[in-house]
């Protein structure tokens, strides 16, 4: 959980300004309770975290129900899930793609690799240097999105500076 809170505190130190930030800080706990559940599910909270932002700004955004960005199923493309059936589509995706740099762009895009030249690779790109930075700003030692199976080492989760 302190994982994750430290993450969620650098995301907001990277975007202070954003139309939904206060709906952030005021859904902390329901926040951090997502990625802790996400865990449960093998993702990553700095995964599950900054994809959370960048599709509806951990369910801030105005007509996404509170879920953050994956349907309630493949069926139903258009009906906004939950935070779970985030979590669950991220989990799947790495089963599928043996990455998380292959998960995230499944996620966004249905497919496990993107062309550069595909707009929907810029999206897997910031994501790619987001996830790493976060993690260091929190005091984690960042997971590799490009190898498979990668774990997270915890190098210090104690900060006077990163708190929420």
């Amino acid at each position: 959980m302190i994982i994750a809170r430290l993450i969620l505190a650098a995301i907001l130190a990277f975007f202070p300004r954003f139309p939904t930030r206060q709906c952030v800080i005021d859904n902390t706990e329901a926040i951090v309770q997502h990625a802790v559940n996400a865990e449960q599910y093998g993702v990553p909270a700095g995964v599950f975290l900054i994809v959370g932002f960048a599709e509806t700004h951990l369910g801030c955004d105005a007509g996404e129900g509170g879920g953050y960005g994956a349907p309630i199923d493949r069926f139903h493309r258009h009906t906004p899930g939950t935070p779970e059936h985030a979590a669950r589509a991220l989990a799947a995706s790495y089963r599928v793609c043996h990455t998380w740099e292959g998960a995230i762009s499944r996620f966004r895009s249905g497919q496990c690799h993107l062309l550069p030249t595909d707009p929907r690779s810029g999206y897997v790109r910031r994501a790619l240097v987001l996830i790493p930075r976060a993690y260091r700003h929190a005091g984690v030692e960042p997971i590799d999105l490009r190898a498979p199976h990668a774990t997270i080492t915890v190098t210090s989760v104690t900060s006077p500076t990163h708190s929420l």
